[in-house]
């Protein structure tokens, strides 16, 4: 999945910055390398290109936390 994930961020700068023309071109060629449908690849290269903020998760408390 990485490997996927890497190339769609490959061609992700390619595909914002193209024409109507281009985007056709670079998106059919990432759905016959892939398998994808057309959708869910257009959608990988808009979201290829955004950040995404890791929320740092609360600890759990531990159940045996028992002050003696």
């Amino acid at each position: 999945m990485r490997e996927r994930k890497a190339v769609a961020a490959k061609l992700a700068t390619d595909y914002a910055r193209a024409g109507r023309a281009r985007k056709t071109l670079i998106l059919d060629e990432l759905v016959l390398l892939m398998g994808w449908h057309c959708d869910y690849a257009r959608m990988a290269l808009r979201d290829a290109l955004t950040l995404k903020m890791v929320k740092v998760r609360a600890r759990r408390p531990g159940s045996y936390d028992i002050p003696w």
